[in-house]
């Protein structure tokens, strides 16, 4: 994560590869996403805003670091929630979490 600033996602609605529903906090900021048949990474990072490979990295120590895409698994969007929210194919995998000064780069 060290060299990534923050990006809050913000969601663009649902369109044509990213149809899938928004998780959001209680102030309407979306924090997760739930994959849809059909849908693209690319297409989901459009829609909320951010930078795919920011979202892939967000979401790699969940994920293994993969980044194909199965119906029902969790995308993390919020960098706070690293170690806590994403899947693949159901399954939440424990490696280890990012460095602790990259993690605190990303907060600023």
């Amino acid at each position: 994560m060290a060299g990534w600033k923050q990006q809050v996602p913000v969601d663009g609605g649902p369109r044509e590869f990213a149809t899938g529903p928004a998780i959001l906090d209680d102030g309407g900021t979306p924090v997760a996403y739930t994959v849809a048949a059909g849908d693209v990474g690319a297409f989901i990072a459009e829609r909320f805003c951010v930078n795919l490979s920011y979202l892939n990295a967000i979401n790699g120590v969940r994920r293994n670091g993969a980044t194909n895409l199965h119906p029902g698994d969790t995308l993390n969007l919020d960098p706070h929630t690293i170690l806590s929210v994403g899947d693949e194919q159901g399954v939440v995998l424990q490696n280890r979490p990012p460095v602790a000064h990259a993690v605190a780069t990303m907060s600023r």
